[in-house]
């Protein structure tokens, strides 16, 4: 590995603990609070990020993949002949393989320093990474499935989940998966409990799972059960919302992009999963999402569940006046009818 300059070597000792640091001063990429908070807590077994549209996750993703190759972050440093001998890989997964371009794009650009930053007085710089004799630049693919290949043995995979469930990544051990998207995915629970965890085992590594929430995805329940699971400080689970307002540069180029969009989607339920990167269910109006997720239960509160070759008539009270909607479920199989 070549030697960095003499002022580099604290930043590169750092960077192993601090991925801001590391963004900063070795990538040339600053980073906004937001990013920073993620990159500093998102630590756990399964983290979960759920940003506001043009929040910056893609900057993100490519910048924990680059520190984790540069590092080779989950394996054993004792031994440093056999460190540098190991085979090491990340993997950025989304639910389509074009979803997995930004991350591929965003990692070159950083690598090659010409991601582009904006300025408080409206101009645009360019990054300047300190570690771009890293990339090892003639064995990138650049079409799919991409591949990003470093100089120390190590690579980043690219691959979509859509057509196999992450059938792709088996066989192999990963020090760090991102899933971009991967709260769009339908069959998110699946693929995380057969074919991606496991595939983190043998490096202790992590998945972040990095999604706006998407209310017409098969899987938003369970995204929002994971999500849940970080905000209520589960073991080996983390969670963090992601506001375009901690985006700085974005509204260094647009500075009124939030009162544009607030305009745009004036009484849309979507205006707070796009600024806001909250949960938005399509039965919110008449459904708050806790009584969404509570209706998955197993307490019934004296009631009892479906039952298969039953017969039901449902009554519903719309409540047009000013008193509470009201359900009925007649359970008529059989006289006497049972409520």
């Amino acid at each position: 590995m070549q030697v960095l300059p003499a002022q580099l070597q604290d930043a590169l000792t750092r960077g192993y603990n601090d991925i801001a640091l590391f963004s900063e001063v070795l990538l040339g990429l600053p980073m906004h609070d937001g990013q920073k908070k993620f990159l500093k807590h998102a630590n756990m077994k399964v983290n979960n990020l759920v940003p506001a549209n043009r929040w910056g996750k893609s900057i993100t993703i490519a910048v924990k993949h680059i520190h984790h190759n540069f590092y080779k972050v989950g394996v054993g440093r004792g031994n440093t002949e056999a460190h540098n001998r190991t085979q090491y890989r990340t993997a950025n997964l989304a639910p389509h393989s074009d979803a997995t371009k930004p991350v591929f794009d965003a990692i070159k650009a950083i690598m090659t320093s010409s991601f582009p930053i904006p300025q408080e007085d409206g101009s645009m710089i360019n990054n300047q990474c300190q570690i771009s004799w890293f990339l090892r630049d003639e064995g990138i693919r650049n079409s799919t499935p991409y591949l990003i290949p470093f100089i120390n043995n190590t690579e980043i995979l690219f691959r979509s989940t859509g057509e196999d469930k992450g059938d792709s990544i088996q066989g192999k051990n990963f020090g760090y998966i991102s899933y971009d998207e991967g709260g769009r995915s339908n069959h998110l629970e699946y693929e995380l409990d057969a074919n991606i965890i496991p595939r983190l085992a043998d490096l202790n590594g992590h998945l972040d799972i990095v999604s706006t929430p998407d209310m017409r995805s098969a899987s938003i329940l369970y995204h929002y059960e994971l999500f849940e699971k970080g905000v209520n400080h589960e073991p080996g689970y983390y969670s963090q919302e992601g506001s375009i307002a901690e985006n700085i540069f974005l509204l260094r180029n647009n500075p009124t992009y939030i009162e544009d969009e607030t305009a745009r989607l004036k009484g849309n339920p979507l205006l707070d999963q796009v600024l806001y990167g909250k949960f938005v269910f399509a039965g919110d109006a008449l459904y708050p999402t806790k009584d969404i997720m509570a209706s998955k239960s197993d307490d019934l509160t004296g009631g009892v569940r479906y039952q298969k070759g039953h017969e039901y008539v449902v009554g519903i009270d719309t409540a047009m006046g000013e008193d509470e909607m009201v359900y009925t479920v007649l359970d008529v199989t059989k006289f006497p009818y049972k409520v």
